[in-house]
């Protein structure tokens, strides 16, 4: 597929809104994001026209809404072999998604959580990528109150639902691991089937 050049992202956006249709969504819990390259770099951005070609590193951002709840899920995948220098972003992005989920319990300081966030980037030499905090809520839209920034000065409690929302700008791309999570006493229960694999497609 993808080495055909006629492979833009607004046709795969296509497909993704054909899929969750087909298994009951009732909309599309968000935007989707099918985007690559330069694109990925902005926290927020749209599908378009452009080819999607070898090498490319594709952000998914892909979303149904079902019984009025509109969790979303959110991985990378590179059209081919990622670089060393993709890997390297790919996978602390990764790291920083699993040091989020071990912090996740009723009873954490919100806040707190994101200092900690905030310090794993810089003490690992990615001061200059960090955009936003490890989480936001999800519900009723799927980015919505409360967020989770060094200012929170809410406690976690059971049954907040919280989209585990990690994020990195690299030099000329940028990655995004995220998932749906409901807190719970002594942690937290996923919305979602596991993320985490590296997904290199078409070698």
């Amino acid at each position: 597929m993808f080495q055909n050049k006629s492979v833009l992202s607004l046709p795969m956006v296509g497909i993704a809104q054909r899929v969750i249709y087909e298994n009951g969504a009732e909309y599309e819990g968000l935007p989707m994001y099918v985007f690559s390259e330069k694109s990925t770099r902005h926290a927020i951005s749209r599908p378009g026209y452009n080819i999607i070609g070898k090498g490319d590193l594709v952000q998914l951002n892909l979303s149904a809404k079902v019984d009025g709840y509109s969790p979303s899920i959110g991985i990378p995948v590179c059209v081919g072999k990622l670089t060393d220098e993709k890997r390297r972003y790919v996978e602390f992005c990764l790291e920083a998604h699993r040091w989020t989920e071990r912090q996740l319990k009723a009873g954490v300081l919100a806040a707190e959580i994101a200092k900690g966030f905030y310090k794993l980037y810089c003490e690992n030499g990615y001061k200059n990528s960090f955009v936003y905090g490890p989480c936001h809520g999800t519900g009723m839209i799927e980015v919505e109150a409360p967020w989770m920034e060094t200012t929170s000065d809410y406690i976690l409690k059971p049954d907040m639902t919280f989209q585990v929302d990690t994020f990195i700008s690299g030099p000329s791309f940028g990655i995004r691991w995220e998932k749906g999570i409901v807190i719970t006493k002594d942690g937290f229960e996923s919305l979602s089937d596991p993320i985490g694999e590296i997904y290199e497609i078409g070698e």
